[in-house]
């Protein structure tokens, strides 16, 4: 596995106007997945649309957010994280876990985990989904800055289908009901 970056000069831009990084890179990033074959590497995947690049245009207090996450191998399982953290504008954290097994030459949507945490509050909120059994766990009432005894939920999370890493965007809400069941919308599609 490889997450790689472009380096094109004209995607630094200059930002005078606003907070954040005063030369954010807009460049794309591409993860590209390879198997061993016998004697050579074969290509699996390659995409230019999933990753977000390190800044965001229209979001200059964002923080890149594969750093606190990332993409790695975990028990075989490709994990990709991302983590959502403002400089400026907004207290909210969220830190995004998505979980996909090999099948064949395509990698599944198994998991789905979300924490969001609120810097001024502490209050946080976790859910969990499981493609596999169709499960959904809630984690309420947990405070980062006070003892508090955890509200924990499990709900039934209707599949409609499985979903794949070479069909599906990583910017959704998979809580919202319309969104869910086609893991928001399929790449290159809005």
């Amino acid at each position: 596995m490889l997450v790689a970056e472009q380096t094109a000069p004209e995607n630094f831009r200059q930002n005078r106007e606003s907070p954040g990084a005063s030369v954010p890179n807009l460049n794309p990033r591409r993860l590209v997945i390879l198997f061993r074959t016998p004697g050579a590497f074969r290509k699996i995947l390659g995409r230019d649309d999933l990753l977000p690049s390190e800044h965001d245009e229209e979001v200059p207090c964002l923080a890149d957010r594969l750093d606190g996450g990332g993409v790695s191998i975990k028990r075989g399982n490709l994990v990709i994280e991302l983590h959502t953290w403002l400089s400026c504008g907004s207290y909210g954290v969220r830190h995004e876990t998505f979980t996909f097994r090999p099948e064949g030459a395509r990698f599944r949507l198994i998991g789905y985990d979300c924490s969001e945490f609120s810097r001024s509050s502490g209050e946080q909120a976790d859910f969990s989904i499981n493609y596999l059994t169709g499960r959904k766990k809630i984690t309420k009432e947990l405070n980062a800055f006070r003892d508090s005894k955890p509200e924990v939920s499990w709900e039934k999370f209707p599949l409609q289908r499985r979903f794949y890493l070479d069909d599906i965007s990583l910017d959704c809400d998979p809580t919202d009901p319309v969104s869910r069941n086609n893991w928001c919308r399929e790449s290159g599609t809005q």
